[in-house]
């Protein structure tokens, strides 16, 4: 397959405003996207400054793709939109590699899984600093999102000969490229790593110095490749990779996590007995001298007893050589710690007991807590290369970063704010937009859910509470929108203020029901609850008692009327059966059929009996409870539907689907009931995988949609085009 060009559409201050070029399909109406405010939400697995270019450095995540810093803004810039449902496995960025000699050059390493159900991973290669990218397919998988995803960095360019790229792969051995990254080829002489856990290579690192090198037309001839196994973890090849062979003398029993070479000529290894990010009850920290052979082991505390984690971070600060901190991993019983030391791990000061640490705005990071702490999951930190004071490192919910490191040095404490504004890495499940209250509810992986009055704010009151990791799915009583029910992994809740405060179902129908979706009827008094794996159930009087529904397969997700309380509806995307409740969700019966696939039901605020579906053959409109559908146009085809505010001077809700016409991709709006559509996004802003979509029934225009590891987005007619 040959290499592919793709463009990135900026979303520089979270905002972007997409232009009107002439497409042969759709017409593109002008529209503002912008992210709603979260601010980060997902793991920072790596975290590249360029070593020669000051306040040039990226970042990657484990499912939200990359980001580059702005700093004017000190907002991080999304280099990854462009990638579509089709392509998701793009968006876990296993490495991200930078050419030390020519600052607009930048490679990521991207694939989510190695599973047999994953497609192959691709090198990306940008040269204009992820304005635009070309794409090289790879005969093997990267697993962005797997064990181990914050080990690095496994892709590398030759500072010597920036022609020379090496990337070490998981499950197939390490790979070379000497054409910046357009071919690739199996180096045959690195030998098959043993025990690795399908981890693999990790990283591959040169001794020279990376600032300022003049580019040479001879590789460099010492390597070093660190690989994630227990018995032989650092090789080393003198003959510019033609022959491989164990370092001498090294550490053995545990795993590499971060490898890097220092300004002081001495290459600094963390380790730990798993790959991490999580199960790591081991762990060291070791520096060995190339020219000598010498292992000098500098970890600054032993795991022990109770007290048991690993270390990950490793940041080195190139403006004093042995000067470094590294951070732990998986210190659950007394919390993770950053430890900083000045003399090449003699001696070592912990960071977090005099640090001051705020949250900057970030609310939910405090986790329902009187005050923030420093994160878990540090897999990754840096010192800027240009800047002693100033140190970067990912968790797994943010960035955090200082400007006053040295401070240290002085006995005064560090302060440190969050710093990934512009990151947006949330897993959305579901989405609501009431009629009144709140514009939008959200269900999310991780962190429950939110309820934004601003959009451009983080919420103040955090994410839902209680608090359960994982909610699956949110609905708003169409005719009491300060009713709202949400399921999560081990039950549900309802609100009675509009999301504000939440009461858990006080009983369940089965012990260990939990996740899969609900619906909840127009006045707010029926819920039907179809949890995952379970049969569909219903409640009167909000999760006190519980009765079985009838009539509906496992596993549909049942749709409420917004505008009559006895009607539910439920569609089957195996076979395009439609389902239909006039009991409130007791009684179900198949009233007809439409066309199946990875469709959606959905119904209409503000009109009894308006159903609509999307699915494969296009978009099918009923106005008589789901007992018959029009099909509106077999064009457009997709997964979501929706249904916002309609357009000034109508009464025609304006309808939004997710979905596609012939190759081209996007949101697609109709203002007229379906006999017009214009597409509302440009070729280059794919919003990676969109699994949630609803429309603003009170603002004309307004778009909500949910991904999986870019958060939520939403968009806006551009000024000067109402309609």
């Amino acid at each position: 397959m040959r290499p592919r060009l793709v463009a990135l559409v900026s979303l520089a201050l979270a905002s972007l405003l997409t232009p009107a070029p002439a497409f042969a399909g759709v017409p593109v109406t002008p529209y503002n996207w912008k992210n709603v405010t979260i601010t980060g939400g997902g793991f920072i697995a790596g975290i590249v400054p360029h070593p020669a270019e000051k306040d040039l450095i990226y970042v990657r995540t484990d499912v939200g793709g990359a980001y580059r810093l702005d700093p004017a803004t000190r907002r991080w810039i999304p280099l990854t939109d462009w990638v579509h449902g089709d392509e998701w496995t793009l968006t876990g960025i296993e490495s991200i590699a930078v050419d030390p000699t020519d600052p607009k050059r930048v490679y990521m390493a991207a694939g989510s899984y190695t599973n047999d159900w994953s497609g192959n991973g691709s090198i990306l290669r940008s040269s204009d600093r992820g304005a635009t990218w070309q794409i090289t397919p790879m005969p093997f998988k990267f697993g962005g999102n797997e064990l181990g995803r914050s080990n690095g960095e496994r892709l590398a360019v030759d500072p010597a000969s920036p022609n020379i790229l090496y990337v070490g792969s998981r499950k197939n051995g390490l790979w070379r490229s000497a054409d910046h990254g357009v071919t690739w080829s199996a180096v045959e002489s690195f030998p098959t790593p043993d025990d690795t856990k399908n981890v693999g290579i990790i990283a591959i690192v040169f001794p020279t110095p990376t600032r300022k090198i003049p580019a040479t037309s001879s590789p460099s001839r010492v390597i070093f490749a660190a690989v994630s196994s227990p018995t032989a973890p650092l090789w080393r090849s003198d003959d510019a990779g033609a022959t491989w062979k164990p370092a001498t003398g090294q550490p053995l029993g545990l795993r590499p996590h971060q490898v890097k070479f220092g300004p002081d000529g001495w290459l600094y290894l963390t380790y730990g007995d798993d790959a991490g990010p999580n199960d790591v009850k081991d762990g060291a920290v070791w520096k060995y001298q190339p020219s000598t052979g010498t292992w000098t082991d500098i970890t600054p505390v032993k795991p022990n007893g109770d007290d048991r984690f690993g270390y990950a971070g490793l940041g080195l600060d190139a403006q004093k050589p042995g000067t470094l901190v590294v951070s732990t991993l998986c210190r659950w019983g007394r919390h993770d710690e950053l430890f900083r030391s000045t003399d090449g791990g003699a001696t070592w000061k912990p960071i977090s007991p005099t640090a001051t640490f705020d949250e900057n705005g970030v609310a939910f990071l405090r986790w329902g807590n009187p005050k923030v702490d420093l994160g878990h999951w540090i897999g990754d930190l840096e010192i800027d290369p240009f800047n002693s004071d100033r140190v970067l490192y990912g968790t797994g919910m943010t960035i955090w970063g200082t400007d006053d490191l040295t401070a240290l040095d002085h006995g005064k404490p560090t302060h440190w704010l969050v710093r990934a504004q512009g990151i947006e890495e949330t897993v959305i499940t579901d989405l609501a937009s009431p009629t009144a209250g709140a514009p939008l509810l959200s269900a999310m992986w991780d962190i429950d859910g939110f309820r934004h009055e601003r959009l451009d704010v983080s919420p103040e009151a955090g994410f839902f509470q209680p608090q359960t990791g994982r909610d699956s799915s949110i609905d708003v009583a169409g005719l009491a929108p300060d009713i709202v029910a949400r399921a999560y992994g081990k039950g549900g809740a309802v609100s009675r203020d509009n999301g504000r405060t939440w009461t858990p179902f006080p009983t369940l129908p089965a012990a260990d029901a939990g996740d899969g979706h609900l619906a909840i009827s127009a006045k707010g008094d029926t819920i039907v609850w179809t949890p995952e794996n379970k049969a569909t159930w219903l409640t009167r009087d909000l999760g006190a008692t519980w009765q079985k529904s009838t009539g509906l397969p496992e596993q549909l997700s049942p749709v409420s009327d917004r505008v009559n309380p006895s009607w539910f509806y439920a569609y089957d995307p195996r076979d395009g059966s439609v389902y239909a409740s006039s009991d409130g969700g007791l009684n179900f019966k198949k009233t007809t059929q439409v066309g199946p696939g990875d469709g959606q039901l959905a119904t209409v605020f503000g009109l009894d009996g308006h159903v609509w579906i999307v699915d494969r053959t296009g978009v099918h409109r009923s106005g008589d409870h789901a007992h018959t559908f029009k099909l509106v146009t077999s064009d457009i085809t997709g997964f979501r539907i929706a249904f916002g505010c309609a357009a000034p001077g109508s009464h025609i809700p304006a309808t939004y689907v997710s979905g596609r016409r012939g190759e081209e991709r996007g949101i697609f709006r109709s203002l007229d009931g379906g006999k017009m559509w214009t597409r509302l996004n440009p070729d280059n802003l794919q919003f990676n995988t969109i699994s949630a979509l609803a429309g603003d029934p009170r603002v004309f225009g307004r778009v909500y949609i949910g991904t999986r590891g870019r958060g939520i987005f939403y968009g806006e007619p551009a000024v000067g085009n109402a309609r």
